[in-house]
C-alpha cells in the first residue's frame, strides 16, 4: 500500500492528529495530505490510460487521429 494511502486509512479509521502550534499549520498539513492523495490518485489515472506497447504481430495503420479510424484491426499510432 502506498505511503499517502496508508495515512489516509489511518486518519479514517478514527485516529486523530493533535498539533498545539495554530490553526495555520494544521491547515497547512491537512491541506498538503489531501493535496499528496490527489497526486497519488492522478497518477496511477494517467498510468491507467498509458497505451503501451504495440502489438508486434499487427500492421500499424498510422493517420490523423481527429478523424474516425479507418482500419480497426491494425494498431493505431497517431500523427
Amino acid at each position: 500500500m502506498k505511503p499517502v494511502a496508508t495515512l489516509l486509512l489511518v486518519l479514517a479509521a478514527g485516529c486523530t492528529v493533535h498539533i498545539d502550534t495554530g490553526r495555520d499549520l494544521g491547515a497547512a498539513l491537512g491541506l498538503a495530505i489531501v493535496g499528496g492523495a490527489i497526486y497519488d490518485y492522478e497518477t496511477e489515472r494517467r498510468g491507467a490510460r498509458d497505451p503501451g506497447e504495440l502489438a508486434p504481430g499487427r500492421r500499424v495503420n498510422e493517420q490523423d487521429c481527429t478523424r474516425p479510424i479507418e482500419d480497426p484491426s491494425a494498431n493505431l499510432k497517431c500523427r
